[in-house]
């Protein structure tokens, strides 16, 4: 075959980044995680026009106001904030200084970092944004208090806290693997 040397095929090994990558790195995913708490606001009204889209594209009336998701209700509108307590932004943000000096000090393939850090972020904001769908579908087949109550305290709680296992099993998986690619 053309081409073909014989053999076994040339495996590739990850190699070190250089330390000053791996480092440069680090405090750019600390410098990312303190930009996702002090510019929290915009995150939070990028996540509220996510939701407001999807609510849309699953054909119930909704809008996007700063930080507001509006949906439509028995004649009127009920708005949920996407506060800080609501938002992936916080969360993301202790994963990415939480994993900054693992950057720094371990000999990790800046490749593999990105991929876990990457998704890790998917798997925390579908997870949000999931939970947000239950509570707006409570909300409007149960009524906006008591949908809110129940979906908000045990079924929200519920998808968050798998949202989060799964992703911090990624990001560990994704941050110890032995893969055969170059860093």
């Amino acid at each position: 075959m053309a081409g073909d040397r014989g053999g076994d095929p040339v495996t590739r090994v990850a190699v070190a980044a250089p330390v000053q990558v791996r480092r440069v790195l680090a405090v750019a995913m600390v410098g990312g995680a303190l930009l996702l708490l002090v510019a929290a606001h915009p995150v939070r009204v990028a996540e509220a026009f996510v939701q407001a889209g999807l609510l849309r594209v699953l054909r119930i009336e909704a809008r996007q106001v700063e930080s507001v998701v509006q949906v439509a209700h028995d004649g009127g509108w009920f708005g949920l904030a996407i506060t800080a307590g609501c938002s992936v932004g916080p969360l993301l943000a202790v994963f990415l200084a939480g994993a900054a000096p693992f950057v720094w000090w371990r000999d990790l393939p800046v490749r593999r970092v990105l991929r876990a850090l990457t998704q890790l972020a998917v798997v925390l904001f579908l997870a949000n944004q999931a939970r947000i769908v239950v509570i707006v579908l409570a909300m409007r087949g149960w009524g906006v208090e008591r949908g809110y109550e129940v979906s908000h305290v045990f079924v929200g709680s519920a998808i968050t806290t798998v949202g989060f296992v799964l992703g911090v099993v990624l990001l560990v998986r994704g941050m110890a693997a032995k893969d055969e690619e170059p860093r």
